[in-house]
C-alpha cells in the first residue's frame, strides 16, 4: 500500500503528539507492507492547525532519522476548503501531495461548501488536480448521491478512508463507502491514520480483501497502490468511473 492521507508528523494537528508516536505508527505501516506515505497534517485557515512549511520539514527529517528507510516518506497538506487555496500554495504556506500537483482538499461534514463546485474548478484550470478526501462522511452526499457522481464524471478524484468498511465513522458513512466504491468513484484508498493506538495499519490485508470482492482484484491495486504511486510521480490517474459508467450505458442502451 501508499498510504496518501496520514496524521504522523508530530505536533501539528490533532494527529501524533510526539516524536514516539510518529515512530511507532511507520514502524506500524512497515509491518504491514506499506511502501510509501504521504504526511498530511492538517492545513485550516485561522485556526491553531497552520504550521510553515520549513517546520513540517524540520519534524519530517527528525522522524527520518529514527525510522528505516525501507519506508519512502513525503510531506503534503490535508487542505480544509478555503477560497484562498491557490495564494496560500503560491506563498508557501500550505504543500501539495508530494510535491505533486495533486491536492486533498477536506470539505465541511454537514453543510455544503458554497459554490463548491466553481471553486474546485477553478483550482483546476490552474492545472490542480483535487482529491476529496473521505467523502462517504460528508452528510450532503448521504443525502444527494447525484452531487458526488457528477464532480466524479467531471474528473474530481475521490480517496477513501478504508477504516469506513468496519462501522468507525457510523453506518451511513458505511453505506456511502460501499456505493461509492460499487460505481468506482474512489481513486485511492488511505488511512487517515492520527495515534498508535487506532492500530489501523493492521487492517489494511482484511481492507483489501473485502474490497476485492466487492469490486475487482485491478481496481482493488489501483486504488490501494498503482494510483498514489502516480501522485508521487506526478503522472495522470485514470478515472476509473467513466469507463464503468460506459459500460453500464452500453447495457442499458443508455447514451
Amino acid at each position: 500500500m501508499i498510504d496518501i492521507h496520514s496524521h504522523i508528523l508530530y505536533g501539528i494537528d490533532d494527529g501524533a503528539k510526539n516524536i514516539d508516536d510518529s515512530v511507532s505508527l511507520i514502524n506500524s505501516a512497515i509491518k504491514n507492507n506499506v511502501k510509501k506515505i504521504i504526511l498530511t497534517p492538517h492545513y485550516i485557515v485561522e485556526s491553531n492547525s497552520i504550521t510553515p512549511n520549513k517546520t513540517k520539514k524540520e519534524i519530517l527529517n527528525k522522524i527520518k532519522k529514527q525510522v528505516s528507510s525501507e519506508v519512502e516518506l513525503y510531506l503534503g497538506n490535508e487542505i480544509y476548503m478555503d477560497d484562498d487555496i491557490a495564494s496560500l500554495i503560491d506563498a508557501n504556506k500550505i504543500m501539495p501531495l508530494a510535491n505533486s500537483k495533486y491536492l486533498l482538499i477536506e470539505l465541511p461534514i454537514y453543510n455544503e461548501y458554497p459554490n463548491l463546485e466553481n471553486k474546485l474548478f477553478s483550482l483546476r484550470n490552474l492545472g490542480y488536480k483535487i482529491i476529496i478526501a473521505h467523502p462517504e462522511r460528508y452528510y450532503y452526499f448521504k443525502n444527494d448521491f447525484s452531487k458526488l457522481l457528477k464532480l466524479c464524471k467531471q474528473g474530481i478524484y475521490f480517496q477513501g478512508n478504508y477504516m469506513s468498511l468496519y462501522d468507525i465513522y457510523g453506518k451511513s458513512t458505511k453505506k456511502l463507502f460501499l456505493k461509492i466504491l460499487k460505481h468506482h468513484c474512489y481513486s485511492f484508498m488511505a488511512s487517515d491514520i492520527h495515534m498508535p493506538s487506532q492500530k489501523y495499519y493492521d487492517k489494511i490485508s482484511d481492507a483489501k480483501a473485502k474490497i476485492a470482492k466487492i469490486t475487482n482484484k485491478s481496481y482493488c491495486d489501483d486504488i490501494f497502490y498503482n494510483n498514489a504511486d502516480k501522485i508521487i510521480k506526478n503522472e495522470e490517474v485514470e478515472n476509473s468511473y467513466k469507463e464503468k459508467i460506459s459500460i453500464f450505458d452500453r447495457i442499458r442502451g443508455n447514451k
